[in-house]
């Protein structure tokens, strides 16, 4: 790993390729269970325009009996776009539940534009919505102007554990192995090793307030700033990640397309 600054993204096959859990289709709207109540906590939303790319909503959500919110900075809206990814943040979110059904806005905070859904079913177990649909004057610039499409959801899995796997950075093969937990706040510490060409690096990541690039998971997108310590010296590093809704499998993608990798939980 470069000791320089660098701004990675963590981008997990299964939710941008479909190859693992998760789904971008709903197939069909089920029967909605009156008294079904959503799991507070990490959500990921997937907003898909018709005939266009898929745009994801990342959402540490409060929940409070029929009452659904979001406050910054716990949203962050996500895009793939090809070997890159486009994200934007600064939004709430203001909804509902009612007999079992979700509706609502994600209004962006300074511009004041809203983007709304509704007839997203809650699953039984409150773990997923299902057959919903949006529409947006303005989707952050991530879809076209007046999108309208289908509307579904996730809850998402603390990041604990020890991860593993080997990581390309222009061209050169770094073995990562780091343990990463996650607190009650949605702060995360970090600590792990990065070995490259027989030289081994520390690595560093605590919560921080930084806001608005604190370091925190937001749905399954995470934002970490950490050190990175070796013989040449220290020097800090940042990385955006995108995790699973399992939260076991972490596969790398820098913005500048010199990075790759999939790093697995152990």
């Amino acid at each position: 790993m470069k000791l320089q600054s660098n701004i990675l993204g963590l981008v997990l096959c299964a939710a941008l390729f479909g190859c693992g859990s998760g789904s971008y289709s709903n197939g069909g709207s089920p029967t909605p269970t009156p008294n079904a109540t959503m799991q507070a906590g990490q959500w990921e939303f997937v907003a898909t325009p018709t005939n266009a790319q898929p745009v994801f909503v990342e959402v540490n959500l409060a929940i409070s009996g029929d009452t659904v919110s979001a406050t910054l900075p716990n949203i962050e809206i996500f895009q793939p776009n090809g070997s890159t990814f486009s994200a934007c943040t600064n939004f709430t979110i203001s909804a509902s539940t009612t007999k079992g059904v979700l509706a609502g806005t994600l209004t962006g905070t300074g511009s004041g534009i809203a983007t709304t859904f509704s007839g997203a079913t809650v699953a039984s177990d409150g773990k997923s919505v299902s057959g919903g649909s949006f529409s947006s004057p303005n989707l952050c610039g991530l879809a076209a102007n007046q999108s309208s499409g289908t509307f579904t959801g996730y809850a998402i899995a603390p990041l604990n554990g020890t991860f593993s796997g080997t990581i390309t950075d222009s061209g050169q093969p770094h073995q990562i192995t780091i343990h990463i937990t996650q607190d009650a706040n949605f702060g995360l510490t970090a600590s792990g090793t990065s070995i490259q060409s027989g030289v081994t690096s520390t690595l560093t990541v605590s919560p921080n307030s930084n806001l608005p690039f604190n370091t925190d998971v937001r749905g399954a997108f995470v934002y970490a700033f950490g050190t990175a310590t070796n013989v040449n010296g220290t020097a800090p590093f940042q990385v955006l990640a995108h995790i699973n809704s399992a939260a076991t499998q972490i596969t790398i993608l820098d913005q500048s397309g010199v990075q790759s990798g999939t790093l697995t939980k152990q």
